[in-house]
């Protein structure tokens, strides 16, 4: 946004500048810290998101397996202005196919399962 044509003390500005003004600027990587047991009645879901929040997407997630959005589980949330990588958890009940995850801005890069749901605060 350009400034106003104020008077300066000191003549017009030398340069004008954008700094880290989108989405690919940003990366933010979540690290679990522990290895998924590679069994459980949990999905464990490592999505890279783009210009889309926590929130939102776990919702999604809910939707697409059919559960409550309250038992999809994430670490904590991450900025929608970056390019990130998070895991979340989500109940089998209904076994979803991941695969077929069609969520605009969030693509699926790994798929494990676990025993106990992802926690906020948990690593």
């Amino acid at each position: 946004m350009p400034l106003p044509d104020w008077p300066r003390a000191h003549g017009l500005p030398l340069f004008a500048a954008t700094i880290r003004d989108k989405p690919e600027d940003f990366d933010v990587t979540e690290e679990l810290g522990f290895e998924p047991s590679g069994d459980g009645e949990h999905d464990f879901l490592y999505l890279e998101k783009i210009g889309i929040n926590t929130e939102w997407l776990a919702r999604q997630l809910a939707i697409f397996a059919d559960v409550p959005a309250k038992d999809v589980g994430y670490s904590g949330l991450k900025d929608r202005h970056a390019v990130t990588r998070q895991w979340f958890s989500v109940p089998r009940w209904n076994q979803p196919d991941w695969a077929a995850l069609d969520v605009s801005g969030a693509r699926v890069l790994e798929i494990s399962r676990n025993a106990r749901k992802l926690r906020r605060g948990a690593h």
